[in-house]
C-alpha cells in the first residue's frame, strides 16, 4: 500500500481516528483534541487587546482600592469617622480586596491554560503569581479569622 502515511507523519494520526485528530469540518475530536483547542481560544482571548485593557482598568482601580484603603489606617482620616463606622469599613474592605484577588487568580489560572508551565518562564509572571497567591492565602487567612471574632462576639452578647 504505496498511499498510507509513514508512521509518525501528521497524516497517520487522522487515519487512524486519535484523540488528537480532527473531523472533516474541523471540529477537534477526542479529549486531547477538545483540550488543545480550549488552550488556543482562551490564549487568543488572554492575548487580545481588550484582555490586555480590561485588566489593567481592573489593576488600577484595585491599586485605587489600596491607596484608599491606607488612606484609612492614617489617624487624621480615621478620626474623622466613629470607632464604629471605621470597623465596618475596614471589614467592607477586606471582603473587597478577597473579590478582586479572587479575580486575579482567575487571571492567573486563565494563563496557566492557555500557556502552560512555560508562563512562568517569565521573570514577571512568576514575581506577579508569587504576590497574587501570597495576598490572596493571607487575606482567606484574615477573612477567617474575622469570622471566628464575630462568632465569639455573637456568642458573648447576653
Amino acid at each position: 500500500m504505496a498511499d498510507d502515511p509513514a508512521p509518525g507523519s501528521p497524516e497517520e494520526p487522522e487515519r487512524r481516528g486519535s484523540v488528537d485528530s480532527v473531523a472533516e469540518g474541523g471540529e477537534p475530536q477526542g479529549l486531547t483534541g477538545y483540550w488543545r483547542e480550549g488552550r488556543r481560544k482562551v490564549r487568543h482571548f488572554v492575548e487580545s487587546m481588550k484582555w490586555e485593557f480590561s485588566m489593567l482598568g481592573i489593576v488600577l482601580t484595585y491599586c485605587a482600592f489600596v491607596f484608599v484603603e491606607l488612606a484609612l489606617d492614617d489617624p487624621e482620616v480615621s478620626s474623622l469617622f466613629a470607632e464604629d463606622a471605621i470597623e465596618v469599613v475596614h471589614d467592607v474592605f477586606l471582603c473587597l480586596d478577597l473579590a478582586f484577588l479572587c479575580w486575579f487568580m482567575i487571571e492567573l489560572l486563565l494563563y496557566l491554560y492557555a500557556f502552560g508551565w512555560s508562563y512562568f518562564r517569565d521573570i514577571f509572571a512568576l514575581v506577579d503569581a508569587s504576590i497574587v497567591i501570597s495576598s490572596f492565602v493571607l487575606t482567606c487567612i484574615a477573612v477567617r479569622t474575622l469570622e471566628v471574632e464575630a462568632k465569639v462576639v455573637s456568642l458573648s452578647l447576653p
